[in-house]
């Protein structure tokens, strides 16, 4: 290589190697610490999808709801047993049976209280409701002490009247041993049982007129409101 020799072609020579060494490092740098761009989603992107995946299905399937059997009857113009949704409350049980009878109260229903299954709602009349309030005694006179006809009836007895008049156990609300009757009491009289306010009062005369009376006296823990507690108190001076 004579031509080296000369100082301008070598300095040239030189800056051609110096350049072609830069570009041969360059291309290993890139190759060592440069990666290409990633034509993957980003993680941002990929949960956006998966939420969006997610909802869709949620739309897609419907949540069902569960179906509740209600029977309702009384002073309601199409009593019968109705299927509603969970969540369906008593005004709307109401209107799918047609709506109230002009008589009805809904005195002591709360019309906005969610259902449950196999519920009984009883809707009373503005009557019924005056009879539960105030119950009419019955009194039975008689000439003797012979008082076989008016078993379960208070009795005054009389020489001025030989008739007998007065109703059946089930019809009168006193009581002849001290003790207040479960079955025929008053709302007033149960109301002088230790813990037993209106409101238990009432619950009790409800129980009663959808169960046909109380069988047994432990039947009284039936009662919303009256616990076992609550029963001890009351249970010596109670009968059925």
């Amino acid at each position: 290589m004579e031509f080296l020799d000369n100082p301008k072609i070598a300095r040239v020579f030189d800056t051609i190697i110096l350049i072609l060494l830069v570009v041969i490092i360059g291309i290993l740098v890139k190759d060592v610490f440069y990666e290409e761009p990633c034509e993957c989603e980003s993680a941002d992107n990929i949960i956006s999808m998966v939420t969006e995946e997610k909802n869709d299905d949620t739309d897609d399937v419907e949540i069902e709801k569960r179906k509740y059997m209600v029977d309702i009857k009384g002073a309601i113009k199409n009593p019968g047993v109705y299927q509603v949704d969970e969540g369906t409350i008593i005004n709307d049980v109401i209107k799918l049976a047609g709506g109230l009878k002009s008589s009805a109260s809904t005195k002591y229903i709360n019309l906005s209280k969610k259902v449950s299954d196999e519920m009984v709602l009883v809707v009373y009349t503005n009557y019924e409701i005056s009879k539960m309030n105030n119950p009419i005694s019955q009194v039975c006179e008689s000439s003797s002490v012979d008082i076989s006809k008016c078993d379960g009836t208070s009795v005054i007895v009389s020489g001025n009247n030989n008739s007998i008049e007065g109703k059946n156990e089930n019809d009168v609300t006193s009581s002849t041993n001290g003790k207040v009757s479960l079955n025929n009491g008053t709302k007033e009289q149960l109301m002088t049982l230790n813990g037993i306010g209106e409101s238990k009062a009432l619950a009790i005369i409800e129980y009663r007129n959808k169960n046909n009376g109380f069988k047994n006296l432990e039947e009284l823990m039936n009662v919303s409101g009256i616990g076992e507690s609550a029963y001890s108190k009351i249970k010596e001076y109670i009968t059925l």
